[in-house]
């Protein structure tokens, strides 16, 4: 894309001004480099931990749960999960009780839904509002 130099700016713009020209020719070579340079293997490792591991702590609400396993998945953008690895490791690292509410919105198994209506369910929880996730709490 002809506009991606105009996006970056500090560090970022900098590393793309000191590449050669015409050393990247498409949009999976761009971001392959990009990466490479911002993000060494320990911090990818560490990364893709955070959501490898992901599980809920004992007194975080579902929403903040939520947010924080979004974050780590933006925090790392080549993390190489699928969407139903990914909501298949959020399922399992969150507190039972919300698992089994997403497995009766889900008519039993929150595992048989596509990736999209699973999605849907997850931030229909997320927003319900404090009552009902006060009565999961309890």
């Amino acid at each position: 894309c002809k506009l991606f130099p105009y996006s970056l700016s500090g560090d970022a713009a900098y590393w793309l001004k000191q590449l050669q020209p015409g050393s990247l020719t498409n949009w999976e070579d761009t971001k392959k480099a990009f990466l490479n340079n911002f993000y060494d293997d320990a911090r990818s490792e560490e990364l893709r931990n955070n959501i490898s591991q992901f599980s809920q702590g004992p007194t975080e609400a579902f929403k903040a749960s939520w947010i924080r396993f979004r974050s780590y998945q933006r925090d790392c953008p080549h993390h190489g999960f699928t969407e139903v690895q990914l909501l298949g490791i959020f399922f399992r690292g969150i507190d039972w009780r919300y698992q089994m509410a997403l497995d009766a919105a889900s008519n039993g198994n929150f595992n048989t839904r596509y990736p999209d209506e699973a999605y849907q369910l997850i931030e229909n929880l997320a927003s319900s509002n404090s009552t009902k996730n006060a009565d999961l709490e309890r």
